[in-house]
């Protein structure tokens, strides 16, 4: 029997890819572990030398204070703020941009899919001073506005490609 067909080597290979995977897994997991893990550790088990792996005995005290330190709500409210805005306005840009590289064929649509591509391979740092440049010519530096504005400046380009693909194996009588 083929490897595929369920046989001895087939049930070998997916014994192995789930084992693999598994580890994959717990190696992808650990460090969320041990953030949350260390946040109910006290101060003196953070810095021991040997790891404890389960805080025993656990605190709060660091939730208490990071919600008691000053302008902590602002900042929970403004990132919500943000985050809220980057999204609806990246997903409704996004999938307009997608639908009219994958639905019409304009002049330089092959230019405008690479571009795209270009784009994501300029590093995001590099990006940085332009941006700033920008938003201090348009008096938006400090401001929630100017946040969003370079989020989406940096998610767009995934965020087109991204759909374009979706929106291209959609079939056109199912859009219609």
């Amino acid at each position: 029997k083929p490897a595929s067909s369920g046989g001895v080597n087939g049930r070998f290979s997916k014994g192995i890819a789930n084992i693999i995977g598994l580890v994959v897994l717990i190696v992808m997991l650990f460090p969320i572990y041990w953030a949350v893990s260390t946040s109910f550790k006290r101060g003196v088990d953070m810095t021991r030398v040997t790891p404890e792996w389960f805080p025993v005995p656990g605190t709060l005290q660091h939730y208490f204070d990071a919600w008691h330190k000053a302008f902590f709500l602002s900042s929970l409210r403004n990132s919500a703020i943000i985050v809220g805005s980057t999204v609806v306005i990246a997903i409704i840009v996004a999938f307009f941009a997608a639908v009219a590289i994958a639905r019409t064929n304009f002049r330089g649509r092959r230019a405008y899919i690479v571009i795209i591509i270009l784009i994501q391979m300029i590093p995001q740092t590099a990006l940085i001073i332009p941006l700033f440049v920008m938003l201090s010519r348009i008096h938006q530096q400090n401001q929630l506005s100017g946040v969003v504005f370079t989020y989406l400046a940096l998610v767009l380009p995934f965020s087109v490609w991204t759909l374009r693909g979706f929106v291209a194996n959609i079939p056109k009588d199912v859009a219609e």
